[in-house]
């Protein structure tokens, strides 16, 4: 079942890659205007809205769980925008009190234990890795964090159309099933 899932949510990250690479094309296109003749700036005016619906918008946006797992954490990515580009990126998973997972010193020791890293150590590498790669589906996956990672790419991902849109409210999305 959880392969499953994973195979469910990469697919979903291929077709997410594959508009933004469809819409990356077009964007070139408005760069070469110049040495174009009146007929391709009929096909530039049909690309434009495309081209502004793929960039990024700048702001502040977030995205999180709509609920806390069983054990009271709801994970939450953030991500600011600027000049287009994503230039900072924060992935954690908060309690009602607020306190972050990865500031928790029992718990990430037991968890460097069992499956040898952390909130403390693989929060930081996958909002580093959406910085870097500026695609929530080429942020590589955490060993020993699979199932954060997978919340990670849930939530990037599905925070990716606010940043086209440049809606910064909180998105709210469903956590997938528990297995």
């Amino acid at each position: 079942m959880k392969n499953k899932k994973l195979f469910a949510l990469m697919c979903a990250s291929v077709v997410a890659l594959g508009s933004f690479t469809a819409c990356s094309s077009k964007e070139e296109a408005p760069a070469e205007k110049p040495a174009v003749e009146t007929p391709a700036e009929d096909n530039t005016t049909e690309e434009a809205p495309a081209e502004e619906a793929s960039a990024l918008k700048d702001g502040a946006y977030k995205a999180e769980y709509a609920e806390a797992d069983e054990r009271g954490w709801k994970a939450f990515v953030e991500v600011t925008v600027e000049g287009g580009q994503i230039t900072a990126a924060a992935f954690d998973y908060a309690n009602a009190e607020g306190a972050l997972k990865s500031a928790d010193a029992e718990y990430n020791a037991k968890m460097k234990d069992i499956a040898g890293t952390s909130p403390a150590e693989f929060s930081p590498a996958l909002a580093e890795g959406l910085v870097a790669t500026q695609d929530p589906a080429a942020v590589d996956v955490v060993t020993g964090a699979t199932s954060s990672s997978n919340d990670f790419a849930t939530l990037a991902t599905a925070l990716m159309a606010n940043i086209q849109e440049g809606n910064t409210e909180v998105l709210l999305v469903e956590a997938p099933a528990a297995e």
